[in-house]
């Protein structure tokens, strides 16, 4: 079928249908009852574009028995006009024909002065329409034969019902139902500027652009955007399927999950270490990804409660400014008195990197761990960090001496020229995968396996080279 624009589409077939113009189309409208009368004077209509000039002649045409010809002013000629003359008291047009004549501006005084005989004898009714001032541009002889209408920019409140019955025309032409956000229709009616036309024209750029609900997938995520980006853009650009991205910390995610419990608005939770996850695990739902074959075995979750993205191990670090080597090289060096107060660490409440590397502190200390903490906060003196980023900020910039993070971040910073040394631990430290789960009652569920099955993917995995993260898989 052939493109017909969505302005041309839903153009009104009635006066009743057209909006705006309630000065000359409304009951008691002079327009309106010359039309309802039947005996069609020539007309001139006078106003900017889209606001009714063109429908309101179509209308016109169907309630008469005159064929109608069409002519555009920038582009006929004497020629065109001869040939519709001709037409007239014949078979063809036995009763005269009408005119729609548009953007009569453009016509020479020589092109206006070959309608007058038959603008005089009712042969040729004319309805000219034009976006300048008639007084200025019309041919004083023709005016003198005319009626000359003006037409309004519509009023934003007359614009809304249109916008109704494009997007209920467009949600036909789509096969869904269409709709806007808040707010949505009336910044169009306002925006238009009294144009009917243009607002068309939003809605069918709008929604023809629109995804479909059905093609949607809600991300939260606590990567960081240059680990996030490649990984969403990549499996749009394979999946067709879009993904809204909310970003935040892991904890703040969690939490906010456990609040949408009963309505859920995400699909997905993209990051956070697997025992952050599982740690809330009813807000998640098991899935085992595709492939979880080529995992490595340590990272596969035995429930399918999370997909494991990059292993990740905990690591100190040291402004090598600051400290020797020997001076940090593993976990107890931590309480040396020298340190305290001088480690970064952030919130674990928070962070859940850090959360992470408390646990993996704990195990590999062993012993009483309830000591170990205490001990720990003392090392801390009362001071804790807002986010995992401060970590390194805090330790480059000499604020700290030492701190707990991760070896991606703290590779990266190296790479940087941060004045920053990595430490694995000699007590032993962890590897643990951050992961991703799919939420409970998900809105997008096929989406979001599509989702998880993409992270843990071969390709996928590739995408971490440059990242300093670690693959889980085995190939």
């Amino acid at each position: 079928m052939a493109y017909r624009p969505l302005a041309d589409e839903i153009r009104p077939q009635t006066l009743d249908e057209v909006v705006g113009q309630k000065h000359i189309l409304g009951r008691e409208g002079l327009l309106r009852r010359i039309i309802e009368g039947g005996d069609i004077p020539n007309l001139i209509f006078y106003g900017p574009s889209g606001t009714g000039k063109t429908t309101v002649a179509n209308i016109i045409a169907r309630r008469t028995n005159r064929p109608l010809h069409r002519l555009n002013a920038t582009t006929a000629s004497i020629s065109d006009i001869k040939e519709i003359i001709a037409d007239i008291g014949t078979l063809m047009a036995p009763e005269g024909v009408l005119l729609y004549l548009d953007e009569i501006q453009y016509f020479n005084k020589k092109q206006q002065q070959s309608l007058l005989e038959f603008m005089e004898n009712g042969k040729i009714t004319l309805i000219a329409s034009t976006t300048e001032n008639p007084y200025f541009y019309v041919y004083n002889a023709v005016l003198s034969r005319s009626t000359v209408f003006e037409f309004k920019p519509i009023e934003a409140d007359d614009v809304l019902p249109a916008i109704d019955r494009g997007i209920r025309l467009m949600g036909e032409r789509l096969g869904a139902e269409g709709d806007c956000e808040d707010g949505g229709r009336e910044h169009i009616a306002t925006a238009c500027g009294g144009d009917v036309r243009k607002s068309m024209n939003a809605v069918e750029l709008l929604l023809s652009s629109a995804r479909r609900e059905g093609e949607r997938l809600v991300v939260y995520t606590s990567h960081k955007e240059e680990v996030w980006q490649p990984i969403v853009r990549e499996f749009e650009s394979r999946t067709g399927i879009w993904v809204d991205v909310v970003a935040g910390g892991s904890s703040e995610l969690l939490e906010r999950l456990d609040q949408e419990k009963e309505h859920p608005q995400a699909d997905v939770m993209f990051g956070g270490g697997v025992d952050s996850l599982a740690a809330c695990r009813d807000c998640f739902e098991p899935y085992f990804c595709a492939g979880q074959e080529e995992i490595l075995p340590q990272y596969r979750s035995e429930d399918g409660l999370w997909t494991p993205f990059s292993s990740l191990p905990v690591v100190l670090i040291y402004n090598t400014r600051l400290l020797a080597p020997e001076q940090l090289t593993g976990w107890q060096d931590l309480f040396r008195p020298e340190l305290r107060g001088r480690i970064a660490f952030a919130d674990p409440g928070v962070s859940g990197s850090s959360f992470t590397g408390l646990v993996t502190m704990l195990h590999a200390l062993g012993g009483d761990r309830e000591d170990a903490v205490r001990r720990f906060a003392g090392a801390l003196d009362g001071r804790q960090l807002e986010g995992s980023g401060d970590v390194l900020t805090a330790v480059s910039g000499g604020g700290c001496w030492a701190g707990i993070t991760l070896e991606e971040t703290a590779l990266k910073r190296v790479d940087a020229g941060d004045s920053i040394a990595l430490v694995y631990p000699k007590e032993g430290t962890s590897l643990v995968p951050d992961g991703s789960a799919l939420v409970r009652n998900a809105p997008h569920p096929d989406n979001a396996r599509t989702f998880l099955d993409f992270t843990a993917c071969y390709d996928a995995q590739c995408l971490l080279a440059g990242q300093h993260r670690r693959s889980v898989r085995a190939d």
